[in-house]
């Protein structure tokens, strides 16, 4: 490593893009990047797909370290097919900072047969998990190429790649099924990398007829738990979500892609216009995501004479596009449309569904100021920030990537938050001396070499007399590390502001201001008390404007609170207070009462949850002191039925049994118009909102 003669790149990796004929990896590397070329050579790596269309350098200290090839799948989705990076870089989250800046990019990624070191990095990444010893799965998709790969059945194997999630770490195979029924079902699983034998040969070598037996099994038996892990990978993902006026523009004014395309005379611009229609219709109707708009675009443009949706096709087909349906994923990535069945939307239930989720958006307020749920000025995003900054660095390493993440997460500027942490002297990048022995093992010799030059000092010597004599004869805080540090005043913030994580979550729908307004001036110093009591003053001010939305998530959130206090009597009668108050639609106007629930599901969740810690005789007491608590002239369900229904709940009975039972004695005509609705169907319809207003 010590001679290698690297490529230098002072702004940023090159990108080299395929002209008329695809790049030829192999002789790009022998021609440009000899160095690289040498060292796979001298390691078990294999290019695979020898040509692709875009070459991505890989930069570390302005030094070409590495190179990443996709192939262009469409527009706003690449498959990468080829990452290599130089032993001794391999620590520094290159791939993890490629992934981020194409995802940014507002480009999705997909890989090609990965192999185990791959996969591995995706899970310590949050993109992938391992459910057991043969079943991973994987929020970015995985292809496979069926030709080439392996099967349980000798049918002629279809010369495509296919999609796919699923990969089996026990025989560093990724996998591709076909699942008719536990016992017919037919498995692609790609052959054994070069780079992968050591760890998986012996096992691709016991594997029994029946191996994949127990992987359809658990993919069958265990499905909702998989894309329920799938939902939640999927939001670790990094992600630009461009607006729907970026994506399809407006009426006046259609967004780049379609003028480009209007340029080009791949649409005219009648055709941009219906194809603008077409999507806000499906965007209103809920047959397409925010998250496949710019997929469903391309789609459209380039299919623009396609027909409208076909109900006659089910099963494993997308009803619009009739491709396979891709596995495990909410939408057709051929054509954007949405693929589970959904109530069409009449009139009325837009309408107060509408008003009801735009009020329902805003935070609530003791003074009548009005805040989107989720704002947060800049102020406090920032003190929030550094908090999350600090809070990591406390238990693991990170370089300069962490302020990336975080600043994304908050919508801040990672430049603007770094150099506020460090003039702030809560962090620092300065070498600590005590860890300069383990860090220096890392550097190369003509690096070591340049410090003591710069020190004026001796250079020759072996790596260990270098490391040495830097530790000897150099200010070691002069250095900069790529470890980031945290100072005694960062661990002295973390700890004055050691619960703001949790102010954070439980004031999520609440206005933060108004919170420190209350703090500054109460004369508690108790942080639990004071929210508390903060909450109160939100409870009593929903029911004298008797505002249920307030009532009850302000209860909520000081249930929340009182699991922080361990008092648990409180919490109880809270959350007894919620279930009656959402049984009888307290304050609810009948409009709205058939987009409420009796019993939600986080109450159903929470009282299963901490039913342990009550007995029979405290809950009675708790529904009795609600009561007394609530206005007993607008409480409409019997006081047997709301004991039944807690005695449902801590049976575990069906929420949606419940639930019915409730709507059907009590809220009939709610229930007959969500049971209508499903009934209705009229896609032809646009919806209005001119018969309300």
């Amino acid at each position: 490593m010590t001679n290698i003669d690297f490529k230098y790149r002072e702004n940023g990796g090159k990108t080299i893009e395929k002209n008329t004929t695809k790049i030829n990896i192999i002789e790009l590397l022998k021609k440009d990047y000899s160095y690289i070329y040498e060292s796979i050579n001298n390691s078990s790596f294999k290019i695979r797909l020898n040509e692709c269309d875009q070459f991505k350098e890989l930069i570390f200290n302005e030094k070409v370290v590495g190179f990443v090839t996709y192939n262009e799948l469409n527009k706003s989705h690449k498959l990468l097919t080829n990452i290599y990076i130089l032993e001794g870089y391999r620590r520094y989250r290159l791939f993890s900072k490629e992934i981020k800046q194409e995802y940014e990019n507002a480009h999705r990624i997909s890989i090609y047969e990965p192999n185990k070191l791959l996969v591995d990095v995706l899970i310590k990444l949050g993109y992938a998990k391992q459910l057991n010893e043969t079943l991973l799965v994987s929020a970015i998709n995985f292809y496979i190429q069926l030709s080439t790969a392996q099967s349980n059945k000798t049918e002629e194997k279809q010369d495509k790649l296919k999609q796919t999630n699923l990969y089996d770490p026990n025989i560093c195979a990724t996998l591709s099924f076909k699942i008719f029924n536990k016992t017919n079902f037919t498995v692609y699983y790609t052959n054994i990398r070069d780079e992968d034998k050591n760890k998986c040969e012996i096992a691709r070598k016991n594997m029994e007829e029946n191996y994949f037996d127990d992987i359809v099994s658990t993919i069958i038996d265990q499905d909702m738990e998989i894309q329920r892990w799938l939902f939640l990978l999927r939001h670790n993902l990094p992600r630009k979500q461009n607006s729907i006026e970026e994506i399809i523009g407006t009426v006046d004014s259609p967004s780049q892609i379609l003028k480009e395309n209007i340029e080009e005379n791949i649409i005219t611009s009648k055709e941009a216009r219906n194809i603008q229609n077409q999507i806000q219709l499906e965007l209103r109707t809920n047959k397409v995501d925010q998250d496949s708009i710019q997929l469903r675009l391309e789609y459209l443009i380039n299919n623009k004479n396609t027909g409208i949706t076909k109900k006659t096709i089910i099963g494993e087909y997308c009803p619009y596009c009739f491709e396979n349906k891709p596995f495990l994923e909410n939408y057709c990535t051929t054509c954007g449309y949405k693929l589970f069945d959904l109530d069409e939307i009449t009139e009325e239930k837009y309408v107060y569904e509408y008003m009801l989720k735009e009020k329902q958006s805003y935070k609530h307020s003791l003074t009548g100021k009005k805040e989107k749920i989720g704002y947060h000025n800049a102020e406090y995003l920032t003190k929030l920030a550094t908090f999350e900054v600090i809070k990591k660095l406390m238990f693991h390493n990170y370089g300069d990537e962490i302020f990336h993440t975080i600043a994304r997460e908050h919508n801040l500027n990672y430049k603007d938050l770094q150099n506020y942490m460090i003039n702030e002297e809560y962090v620092t990048f300065n070498m600590n001396p005590k860890k300069w022995e383990n860090e220096a093992t890392n550097y190369l010799n003509k690096e070591l070499k340049a410090i003591l030059k710069k020190h004026n000092c001796k250079i020759s010597g072996t790596k260990y007399e270098l490391i040495q004599r830097i530790k000897k004869e150099v200010p070691l805080e002069n250095i900069q590390s790529d470890i980031l540090e945290l100072t005694q005043k960062g661990q002295n913030y973390f700890k004055e502001n050691r619960h703001m994580d949790i102010l954070n979550n439980i004031l999520q729908k609440f206005i933060y201001e108004e919170y420190e307004d209350y703090i500054q001036k109460s004369k508690n110093d108790d942080i639990f008390d004071n929210v508390i009591n903060f909450f109160q003053k939100h409870i009593e001010m929903a029911i004298k404007s008797k505002n249920h939305d307030q009532l009850v998530e302000s209860l909520i959130a000081q249930s929340q609170t009182y699991t922080y206090t361990n008092d648990f009597t409180k919490f109880l009668e809270n959350e007894v207070k919620i279930v009656i108050i959402n049984l009888n639609m307290y304050f609810i106007d009948s409009h709205y009462i058939p987009y409420y629930k009796p019993v939600e599901k986080l109450s159903w969740d929470v009282l299963n949850d901490f039913q342990g810690h009550f007995t029979n005789e405290q809950v009675i007491d708790a529904i009795n002191n609600a009561y007394e608590f609530l206005d007993n002239d607008l409480l409409k369900v019997q006081k047997y039925d709301v004991i039944e229904v807690f005695n449902d709940i801590f049976k575990h009975y069906s929420l949606t049994g419940i639930n019915g039972r409730i709507q059907r004695k009590y809220y009939k005509r709610a229930y007959n118009i969500i049971k209508d609705s499903k009934k209705r169907k009229n896609n032809n319809n646009v919806i209005t909102l001119d018969k309300f207003f």
